[in-house]
């Protein structure tokens, strides 16, 4: 029996054929590779395709090598490479790696910090060379020659080297057979000097291949690489019907929002029909609190979105590698410290809420192992907003709807089959947060491209660190400053009693049907404004702002009609005791023919980030929704004192924060 074959983290054993991908230093690429392992021990032969790009024969025949060989018939090793130049390929230069423009056969030995040339032969010269016995690179005449079919040997390596790769070419039917005398520069040289016999094998193509259905054979190459490179192509926003994409990209928004709302939904359902009415008021006067420590660290996932938006449009991978490891460090250190200060403050916090005695130790309960989700909340955040910021808003609902089907099963169980309390709620909402962040995670490991996860590489780049919170820390802040500014409406609340705030909770949960999507084209609105900014598309960022307006105030206005229509139906849904659907009703007509006007805040404050300017909108937005409804509050209450005065700060604060941001947004688009 033979031994493994490992090459970086694959590795095949004895009887396998593993493919999968070589990292190139720090550069966040990674190129396509075999591992052939034969059951029985013998020699390890590396095969190259593609140093240079347009070279197609050698990039068919690596290819189809890989799919011939079979390793329970052989003895010995192989690696292959098919297509060393990836980036060439994929922007179809002329031999030159695209983003420096050098040739990889006159780079070697390499440069682990210059260019990616450099650093690609420098990996070889480190990882690959040394593993191996044997080495054929593939080549055909480029789509400016017309070659010959020969073989080039080493000339310049030692005696016994040079004389193994002579009889390596004997082996090859080609006439002609040319020794190099250059010790070092191409790849074969490099490893002639580094006591590897190779030999560099040219076949005929080019314009000959072009007679007689060679278009069609070259046509037939380039599928056959873009299938083995399994690259998911990217959503670019920069292109195309700008309706289209945005709908397309906003609908899978649209799910995760309203998936996302199953979560203290179904809590509140199971909760509410099985535990009563105290027990429903116990996890809505929770539920601010959570909200507040979330809303900063969601502030800075919209940060680091918003600096891959931009940085995809500009094409730039390697910020885009450092941004994703930047955030998981975040997420992990930001979600610890605030799990801490929860479990510490959380009862001090809830008696400044004015939280009725009768359900401060369930509300307690329920929090603190509530907090314990926040480290698996923050990471599906970060997360699920760097996958929507390439372009992939399908893929963070997925997980989503993932979690939220756990949740369900989980609440059944815990509520109705053993018949637990509070706590049972929020440990379903904990173990359905964490399958959903440990699906993201899983999904980014497994990438190959720009956007894989390496858990070694995690940390905080202090550059990346100081553009996430630029963006970041002013939208995190506002979202923070916005639900304390909830947390004197909930203290308002809390003063007319205990249905009122069962009331506020179930209408709360009724609303985010509404809410949530509006929010969701406002995502939409910061992706497709990034990408443009960041891609110089200016004329196309207005237009997307428009089409998410009138998507969103379209959604917004025929939902609020169902659920003014269908009030009754779907506030029962959270509670039983009809005097609180009653209150429910009374709330809902109060705000919700004016929502409309929360598109307009919505998608032009997210547009302003888009750009990388968080400092207007949270100023305005502060201001308005908190400040405004703050003082609005006083003198409503003092007034009339009633339920309808409470619901009715939402719109005038709607109303303030849409004129202002909507007239900042027209000011600063005309400087863009």
């Amino acid at each position: 029996m033979g031994k493994n074959l490992t090459l970086g983290e694959l590795t095949a054993k004895p009887g396998e054929k593993v493919s999968g991908w070589l990292h190139i230093a720090d550069s966040g690429l990674e190129i396509p590779v075999s591992l052939i392992c034969g059951m029985q021990d013998g020699p390890t032969v590396l095969v190259t395709g593609g140093i240079h790009n347009a070279e197609y024969v050698g990039i068919q025949a690596a290819i189809e090598l890989r799919e011939e060989l079979k390793p329970s018939q052989m003895r010995g090793k192989v690696i292959l490479f098919p297509l060393v130049n990836r980036t060439g390929f994929e922007h179809r230069t002329m031999s030159m790696v695209y983003e420096d423009g050098k040739n990889i056969n006159r780079e070697f030995p390499g440069d682990p910090s210059g260019t990616l040339t450099e650093q690609i032969c420098h990996t070889f010269v480190d990882k690959v060379f040394p593993r191996v016995d044997y080495y054929i690179d593939l080549h055909c005449g480029d789509g400016y020659e017309e070659l010959y079919p020969h073989v080039y040997t080493l000339g310049a390596a030692s005696p016994k080297v040079n004389q193994a790769s002579d009889a390596m070419a004997r082996a090859v039917n080609v006439k002609f057979r040319y020794p190099s005398q250059n010790p070092s520069g191409g790849s074969y040289n490099q490893a002639g000097s580094m006591g590897v016999p190779g030999i560099l094998l040219i076949q005929t193509v080019s314009l000959n291949v072009l007679k007689g259905g060679g278009c069609a054979f070259l046509l037939r190459v380039e599928r056959a690489g873009k299938q083995f490179l399994k690259m998911k192509k990217k959503s670019e926003l920069t292109k195309g019907s700008i309706g289209k994409q945005l709908l397309l990209f906003a609908l899978p928004l649209l799910g995760t929002s309203l998936i996302q709302q199953l979560y203290n939904t179904v809590d509140l359902f199971f909760v509410g029909n099985f535990l009563g009415t105290q027990a429903t008021a116990a996890v809505g006067a929770s539920s601010l609190l959570t909200n507040c420590m979330v809303g900063f660290f969601t502030g800075l996932s919209l940060g680091t979105g918003v600096i891959i938006s931009i940085s995809v449009g500009e094409n730039n991978k390697k910020r885009i590698h450092k941004v994703i490891h930047t955030a998981m460090g975040l997420s992990l250190a930001g979600g610890a410290v605030l799990t801490l200060l929860g479990l510490a403050l959380s009862r001090q916090i809830l008696l400044w809420m004015n939280t009725p005695l009768e359900i401060l130790e369930q509300s307690l309960l329920y929090i603190r192992i509530y907090l314990l989700g926040m480290t698996p909340l923050f990471v599906y955040n970060m997360n699920a907003g760097v996958i929507r910021a390439r372009g992939d808003s399908r893929t963070p609902m997925v997980f989503q709807l993932t979690g939220a089907l756990i949740n369900i099963l989980l609440d059944w169980i815990s509520l109705a089959h053993f018949g637990m309390g509070v706590e049972g709620a929020a440990w379903a909402t904990f173990l359905s947060q964490l399958a959903a962040a440990a699906g993201t995670v899983v999904y980014l490991i497994r990438r190959s491209d720009e956007y894989r996860l390496n858990w070694k590489k995690i940390g905080i780049s202090r550059d990346i660190l100081r553009s996430v919170m630029k963006i970041g820390v002013p939208a995190g802040c506002q979202n923070m400053v916005i639900t304390l500014s909830n947390i004197f409406v909930q203290t308002a609340i809390n003063s007319l009693g205990v249905s009122v705030i069962a009331a506020f909770t179930a209408y709360f949960k009724v609303e985010c049907l509404i809410y949530l999507p509006i929010v969701a084209f406002g995502q939409a609105a910061t992706t497709f404004v990034g990408q443009n900014f960041g891609a110089g598309e200016k004329t196309r960022i207005q237009k997307g702002v428009i089409n998410c307006i009138v998507m969103g105030c379209a959604y917004a206005v025929i939902m609020a009609m169902l659920l003014i229509w269908q009030g009754k139906a779907v506030l029962g849904l959270f509670t039983s005791d009809d005097s609180v659907i009653a209150l429910g009703i009374r709330i809902i007509r109060v705000t919700f023919p004016f929502y409309w006007l929360y598109v307009l805040l919505e998608v032009h404050a997210d547009a302003l980030r888009g750009i990388g300017r968080s400092i207007p909108p949270m100023a305005l937005i502060l201001i308005c929704i908190c400040g405004l409804r703050t003082v609005l509050l006083l003198v409503f209450n003092r007034l009339f004192g009633s339920l309808e005065a409470v619901a009715a700060v939402y719109p005038c604060a709607w109303l303030a924060a849409a004129v202002c941001l909507t007239a900042c947004w027209v000011k600063i688009r005309k400087h863009l």
